[in-house]
């Protein structure tokens, strides 16, 4: 004979089953967000965030303020935060225009901006990345009175087979003292119309800020993973690393005749006479960054010297231990390439995603592989040899199935003038055949 459950056991039966439901019925969590497709770049120019090469001259004996832009990939737009950008903007614009108080934006709608006041940048930064956002890192540099900072995030695509840049890029300047800061957001997409390739530019001039703290929320519309980032800019009086500050205060000169003015990682590299003072001052205990930026200048070192200006402070820490161990005081040759070499094993551990995307910008296609890019360290001993496998194996990987490698590839070589002639990474396949086998055949 059955015995009936009692009133406890159909309790916790009913207990477990609905238990059970709700786990059944809990939403899966959400997937992980993928990589932003970014390059990212800061330069100095001799102006203001409008300005063509008419500004007063900049002077060493101006106190430099050190100007910090972190980048927060965010999955969506806030469109509560802030104030719309329009609002804040004194003239409003795009390419295609012919007043300068446009309604009709495109890529910037929904952008947002809103001050931080006495917020730290940094928790800010934090903040936002923690919820669904990508933290992308940052970008720093000195700027001193009559110069401007242009800060540029973007991609490089191919439309129809034509290259074309896709970027956002925020212009900062500090004018003369009580005009405040001045704020430029410009942002640039490619189309095509009728099989023709135009693009549309958008441009927002923010009043004037006293209180250099502030979050731009812009649309990604470059960025399909993403619905829009989160420039947060934040402008210090006074402490700018020796780093950041050599960077401008070496390029006087240039910004005195209004050209870009970048340190110069091209040419060739000093000799060693001139390298072995530079070494030994740089290893010294109680050298600073701006001595390892004089470095890896004089030896021209392209990736070395990207890092020593455009590095967060934790990564350049990162990068000047490596090189500590590296070098001694009585290295006389391999100088370029123990520092090149250094900084990518650097990249290469980081996690970040702008690691990742300096690999990409430097080693073209091979930055994207990890493996690939350890197994070429391993067998390389010189920055010739390195520079002639990332060469071959780019034009290796023009044949690859996929056509994002392959036009990392092109891309990389186009810069370099190594370009294969006819070749369009887009094409049909057969195309892209034709194109690689005439090159093969001329013994290029």
């Amino acid at each position: 004979m059955n015995q009936r459950p009692s009133i406890p056991q159909l309790a916790c039966a009913l207990a477990l089953a609905l238990a059970l439901s709700a786990c059944a019925s809990a939403p899966p969590p959400p997937p992980p967000l993928p990589a932003p497709r970014i390059v990212r770049s800061v330069r100095a120019l001799r102006g203001e965030a409008l300005a063509d090469d008419a500004a007063a001259p900049v002077t060493t004996a101006s106190l430099p303020w050190v100007a910090t832009l972190r980048l927060i990939a965010l999955e969506r737009l806030p469109s509560e935060r802030g104030a719309p950008l329009i609002e804040r903007s004194r003239l409003v614009t795009h390419s295609e225009s012919e007043t300068l108080l446009q309604i009709d934006l495109s890529l910037l709608a929904g952008a947002r901006c809103e001050d931080l006041g006495a917020v730290n940048p940094a928790a800010f930064a934090a903040d936002l990345a923690r919820g669904r956002g990508t933290d992308c890192g940052l970008l720093s540099g000195a700027l001193y009175p009559g110069s401007c900072l242009v800060f540029q995030l973007g991609v490089e695509r191919f439309l129809e087979g034509n290259a074309t840049r896709e970027f956002i890029r925020l212009r900062v300047s500090l004018g003369a003292p009580g005009k405040g800061l001045e704020v430029a957001l410009l942002t640039r997409r490619a189309r095509l119309e009728g099989g023709e390739l135009s693009t549309r530019e958008e441009l927002a001039l923010l009043h004037p800020l006293q209180a250099p703290r502030l979050a731009l929320y812009c649309p990604a519309t470059f960025d399909p993973g993403y619905q829009g980032y989160a420039l947060v800019l934040s402008v210090e009086e006074g402490d700018a690393t020796p780093g950041q500050a050599l960077l401008y205060a070496d390029a006087l000169s240039e910004l005195q005749r209004g050209s870009v003015a970048p340190i110069s990682s091209s040419g060739a590299p000093a000799s060693p006479a001139t390298l072995a003072p530079l070494v030994q001052a740089a290893l010294s205990p109680e050298s600073e960054p701006a001595a390892w930026a004089r470095l890896c200048a004089a030896a021209r070192a392209p990736l070395a010297t990207h890092l020593t200006y455009a590095a967060s402070p934790e990564l350049l820490s990162e990068v000047i231990r490596a090189w500590r161990a590296a070098l001694d005081a009585r290295t006389q040759s391999s100088v370029v390439w123990r520092l090149e070499r250094g900084a990518l094993e650097v990249l290469l551990a980081s996690a970040a995603p702008a690691a990742r995307a300096l690999l990409i910008e430097e080693c073209g296609a091979v930055g994207a592989d990890p493996t690939l890019l350890r197994d070429g360290l391993e067998v390389t001993s010189e920055l010739a040899d390195w520079e002639a496998l990332l060469q071959s194996e780019n034009l290796y990987l023009l044949k690859h199935l996929r056509a994002r490698v392959r036009a990392r590839a092109h891309t990389w070589l186009r810069r370099r003038g190594l370009a294969v002639p006819a070749y369009e990474p887009l094409a049909p396949a057969a195309a892209r055949r034709a194109a690689l086998r005439t090159w093969e055949q001329q013994g290029s």
